[in-house]
């Protein structure tokens, strides 16, 4: 399954084979950098709940983007600690285990 973000930046590319490399390649460094400010932000633990699906449609659609899914364990942690919630628990080690295997 492919992320909805690439195919509509894919989309609006021309169409040689050159032009539609470069999009995945500003999109991953968009990402990445969307993900580094989410967690250096003072307030992670305020992190809503879009920003946190849109880290997750990012960390599946580019799972070789391993700072996406740390700041996405990472605001699931926080969430569990002021919280408590067993969902966002569940979540943060879901997340764990792909990150470590």
């Amino acid at each position: 399954m492919r992320c909805r973000a690439l195919r509509k930046f894919q989309s609006s590319a021309r169409s040689s084979s050159r032009a539609s490399e470069i999009p995945k390649k500003v999109l991953k460094n968009a990402i990445n950098s969307f993900a580094f400010a989410v967690f250096i932000h003072p307030f992670l633990d305020q992190i809503s709940r879009q920003v946190i699906e849109h880290l997750r449609e990012a960390s599946m659609c580019l799972p070789d983007l391993h700072l996406v899914s740390f700041v996405l364990f990472f605001s699931f942690v926080s969430r569990f600690v002021m919280t408590l919630s067993i969902d966002a628990y569940g979540n943060a080690m879901t997340i764990l285990d792909g990150i470590l295997s």
